[in-house]
């Protein structure tokens, strides 16, 4: 039987329809898809305690300016993040390489993710 570690904070957990999803998990699931940076993705809840809760990736890659490699990105995101926790994310946005919020000592930086999903990004 393999061991599970929670990383991360409560606050960070993401409930859809009853179901706890970790950021983290979503995460590692993102790293695996050539052409994301590693460690540079981060997976945020939308429209929290609302029945049409979700959740969005933003993830780093310095093909954020190509639209067809941007395309095949989301796709192979949310494809191998289905894979791994089997729900898939509502939204994927891909990020220039220095556009993901980190503090100084390099952990992301959730609450400011999300901020960015509604500017636009």
């Amino acid at each position: 039987m393999s061991e599970r570690r929670i990383c991360g904070r409560r606050k960070d957990v993401i409930i859809i329809s009853g179901r706890n999803l970790y950021p983290t998990d979503i995460e590692r699931a993102t790293d695996r898809v050539d052409g994301v940076r590693t460690d540079n993705a981060v997976a945020v809840s939308v429209d929290a305690g609302s029945p049409t809760e979700g959740f969005a990736v933003l993830a780093k890659s310095i093909h954020h300016d190509d639209e067809a490699r941007v395309s095949r990105l989301r796709r192979d995101i949310s494809t191998e993040i289905f894979k791994a926790i089997g729900v898939p994310p509502r939204t994927v946005a891909i990020l220039a390489p220095d556009a993901l919020p980190k503090t100084a000592s390099g952990k992301l930086r959730r609450p400011h993710a999300r901020e960015l999903l509604t500017a636009g990004h």
